[in-house]
């Protein structure tokens, strides 16, 4: 599979966005999944430090937490390694301003320079963004949990769950809800049983 074309596609359409709204149980999968099974496979981080409203996210660490958290779950085929050559990658991880500050993070599923629907096809690698203008002190008043970088935390993990292949699940105590409810509300950064086991169910578990 050749990435050369990849840093020259910059398109959003048809992401699958975190939003920040904000609730039983049990995982929803897309139907199709990476062509490879995530195990040994590289990512790629090149996510930065940002001052939001004069607090520094650190992306680059949220998204490293993010990825030791799928590594580290039970019995699962995922273990993900870092990469400094982007070409290796099949999970892609930047930030950016993706326009919309209710959008927390965005995952794009591709094969070669050619985006595709995952409800429709497998695809070969991911691209991750995480948006550094979204409004991240959202629920500030309301919410239980506040910190900014426990939500970005949060958010790499829900996204590298789309990027395996978890859409949105129905049970907000699920890291794959639809919203930052979890975090918010229950302080959940880390995959949890139902998130585990849709992974095992689309890649199946360890021998």
């Amino acid at each position: 599979m050749n990435k050369a074309s990849k840093l020259f596609v910059f398109s959003l359409l048809g992401s699958i966005g975190l939003t920040i709204t904000s609730q039983a149980s049990a995982y929803v999968t897309f139907g199709y999944k990476y062509t490879n099974t995530p195990f040994q496979m590289s990512y790629f981080n090149d996510c930065s430090t940002y001052v939001y409203n004069g607090t520094s996210i650190n992306f680059y660490s949220a998204v490293q937490s993010g990825v030791s958290s799928w590594n580290n779950t039970s019995n699962t085929k995922v273990l993900m390694n870092q990469t400094t050559t982007q070409a290796q990658s099949v999970m892609d991880f930047h930030n950016q301003d993706v326009g919309d500050p209710s959008v927390l993070g965005q995952t794009s599923f591709w094969n070669n320079a050619t985006k595709v629907d995952p409800t429709t096809t497998n695809w070969y690698w991911t691209r991750v963004l995480m948006n550094q203008n979204a409004d991240w002190a959202y629920f500030a008043q309301a919410a239980l949990y506040k910190d900014m970088n426990a939500k970005a935390r949060y958010t790499a993990a829900h996204e590298e769950g789309h990027a395996l292949g978890l859409n949105h699940a129905p049970s907000s105590t699920a890291l794959m809800y639809g919203t930052s409810a979890p975090y918010v509300y229950y302080n959940i950064t880390t995959p949890q049983t139902d998130d585990v086991a849709g992974v095992q169910g689309i890649y199946g578990t360890l021998k």
